[in-house]
């Protein structure tokens, strides 16, 4: 009976010791991964210091294109048109007093 219960102590141990190791392991994994998150932490609060950033550089950019566009000013098409007109009785006027020369 002796040979069995130390059979026993000896199973007991074994099982034991893999527990130890198991738990050891996971410590092991937690700390690693609470490293990780550390970690993870400060790189999203880096991208999203990033972000606002950018988000305050796009406001600017809008609103210089705003003031960019309010500045713009359009030449309406009659005014274009005009200058073609004025320019074709220019070019008659020439043709005419070089016409008179001859």
């Amino acid at each position: 009976m002796t040979d069995r219960l130390y059979h026993i102590i000896e199973e007991i141990r074994t099982k034991m010791l893999n527990l130890s190791k198991q738990l050891n392991d996971e410590r092991l994994k937690y700390i690693s991964l609470k490293e990780e998150n550390v970690r993870l932490e400060k790189e999203l609060g880096a991208v999203k210091d990033q972000e606002r950033q950018l988000t305050a550089q796009n406001s600017q950019l809008v609103a210089e294109l705003a003031a960019a566009k309010s500045q713009v000013v359009e030449v309406p098409f009659s005014l274009v048109k005009k200058d073609e007109e004025i320019d074709e009785l220019v070019n008659e006027i020439e043709y005419c007093i070089s016409q008179l020369k001859k």
